[in-house]
């Protein structure tokens, strides 16, 4: 039998994801029997190097759990309203950007969670329709009759002096 390396994937195969307090993200590690709970940030640190995991063991750590937050964003594409507000209660928008500025964190890991922010609170309702309404700036007259009152061409002289108006036009419609 193989010697299983220095982690394991918890026994459902998914690396466990708990919040603690309400900033940060822990993620738990199999370690001699029992789940050692480390901070997100901790464990995928770019700059420092975990104790207990050695190189290519961390590299596949960093594998898995990007293809889990992947797997995260996925279930909350499009109208999976209820993924949406399951996943929300542990990636919450303070949560998320937290994690996605952290420039010492893993680019792969950075990325993953930027698109479950994506997913989940950016592009949480795609079928929305946001009205505004526009208003816009209007010239009275024609510049053929500014040339023959003035004698000159208007757009030489520019616009000062010359009447303007608003006036509410149709709304414009945002998808």
């Amino acid at each position: 039998m193989e010697s299983s390396p220095k982690w394991q994937i918890y026994s459902r195969l998914i690396v466990p994801i708990k919040v603690q307090g309400k900033s940060s993200l822990i993620v738990g590690i199999e370690s001699a029997g029992h789940l050692e709970w480390t901070e997100l940030s901790i464990l995928f640190s770019v700059s420092q190097s975990y104790a207990l995991i050695d190189e290519d063991a961390r590299e596949q750590l960093v594998s898995y759990f990007e293809k889990q937050l992947i797997l995260f964003s996925n279930l909350c594409y499009g109208r999976n309203y209820s993924n949406k507000n399951f996943l929300g209660v542990i990636f919450s928008d303070d949560i998320l950007s937290k994690y996605v500025w952290n420039t010492d964190l893993e680019p792969r890991i950075r990325a993953a969670l930027l698109r479950i922010m994506l997913y989940i609170h950016v592009d949480s309702k795609p079928r929305t329709i946001n009205s505004f309404p526009m208003l816009t700036k209007t010239y009275q007259g024609t510049s053929e009759q500014q040339q023959q009152q003035n004698g000159s061409d208007p757009i030489s002289q520019g616009f000062q002096n010359r009447p303007f108006s608003y006036k509410q036009i149709d709304v414009k419609r945002i998808f």
